[in-house]
């Protein structure tokens, strides 16, 4: 049940750049959050914060996978589909 949660994540992870999402803010406001979906901007912002990290260690993931690529630019990570 928790790799089957993993893999949906990086799914929703990927599909987030795929519609345009390119910083990891970005592709945490774009998933859903808890069992209940909820949007981002209805978490705390100690919740905001580890959604932040768990996006972005399945961020980190997907380009280990060569499914993203990384480009940084003074300081800002930014995403994109591996073509």
């Amino acid at each position: 049940e928790l790799l089957a949660h993993h893999d949906d994540r990086l799914s929703d992870t990927l599909a987030s750049v795929r519609d345009g999402a390119t910083t990891t803010f970005e592709s945490a406001q774009a998933l859903g959050w808890t069992r209940r979906q909820r949007a981002f901007e209805e978490l705390n912002m100690f919740n905001r914060f580890l959604a932040i990290g768990e996006t972005a260690a399945h961020l980190e993931h997907l380009v280990k996978l060569d499914r993203l690529t990384l480009n940084t630019v003074d300081g800002v990570a930014t995403y994109a589909v591996t073509e």
